[in-house]
Formats: structure tokens, sequence, C-alpha cells
């Protein structure tokens, strides 16, 4: 007979078409986490970069010949929301791929947020450029990275984490509730 399907979210399929399906998922975020590793993020101090210029020139020639032309320029300035967003991001990738490095990077980087981009009376910056904070109270960047702050608590069982993650819900309160 025929063998058994099920499904995988709204596409029915055959187990064999989802064990392929899932492979080629794994892959293709592997070569994007390979891509940002490599061109996007700052692997000594946590982070990660803005944007790279899309240089379609630099994209159309081979692999060999790439190597011999210099990178796409990388905008360094870190985004507070986006950072968050990758932080859990990365801790998933860590169970999925089954590789602490990606867990290791992200608790950098919330480190490296917390260090560099909180104000105790004012909350997350917007972003860190050349080192230096800018733009303070931003709801997207308290609401991101407390969400961040949540995720790496419930990663690494560090209390702090879970501490900072109150602070900024207090400060969200405090500084961006209004009633009517």
């Amino acid at each position: 007979g025929e063998s058994q399907g099920f499904r995988v979210g709204k596409l029915g399929c055959k187990s064999e078409t989802a064990v392929c399906l899932v492979k080629a998922f794994k892959e293709t975020a592997q070569r994007i986490l390979n891509y940002i590793d490599n061109n996007l993020s700052d692997r000594a101090n946590g982070g990660f970069y803005s944007s790279q210029d899309a240089d379609e020139e630099y994209y159309k020639v081979s692999h060999i010949e790439r190597q011999r032309k210099p990178k796409p320029r990388v905008d360094k300035t870190l985004y507070t929301n986006y950072n968050a967003m990758m932080i859990s991001s990365y801790l998933l990738a860590s169970v999925v791929s089954e590789n602490p490095v990606y867990e290791r990077f992200a608790v950098k980087t919330a480190n490296l947020l917390l260090e560099k981009s909180f104000k105790p009376k004012e909350g997350m910056c917007h972003f860190i450029s050349d080192g230096e904070p800018h733009l303070t109270t931003l709801l997207t960047d308290q609401a991101h990275m407390l969400k961040a702050l949540v995720d790496v608590y419930q990663w690494t069982q560090e209390r702090t984490f879970l501490h900072n993650a109150e602070s900024i819900a207090g400060l969200m309160l405090e500084n961006l509730w209004r009633d009517k």
C-alpha cells in the first residue's frame, strides 16, 4: 500500500517529502546564519550590524572572483530592536542546529546591549553608533529587548536578565503609558 502521510503546517505531504523539506529548510537556515556570522556580526564584542550594501555586480561574479574584490560596505550601527530580535532568533538557532555557539553569541549580544544601550531612567537607546548610544524611549526597543531578555533568562537561568527585563517593563509603564 501507500505510505502513511502526515501534515506539516497546512501542507499535507508524505513523510519522505517532509524529511526532505526539513533538511532543505535547515540547510537554508544554516546558510543564512553563516552569512550573518561572516558579514553582519561583531564576533569579538557581540552585536548584529544593521546592513550591507547591495552590490549586484559583486554577487553576480563567481565565488573565486568575489574573493579578489572588496566586500560591499557594512553599516556597523547596532539597532536595539533588531539586535533583540536576533538574540531570540539565535537562541532558537542554537536548538535547531544543536550548536551552542549561537546561544553564546546571543548572550554576549544581550550583555553588550545592556552595557552600552541601557540608561537606568530612560530604558534602551534605539541605536549604538561608534560605541555611543543614541535616541531613547522608543517603544519598539523596549518591547523587543524585554522579550529578548526573558528569552535569555529562560535559556541561562541567570536572574540578572530577568531583573533587567523587569526594569525595562517598569520604565515602559512609567515613561510610555498614558491613561486617557
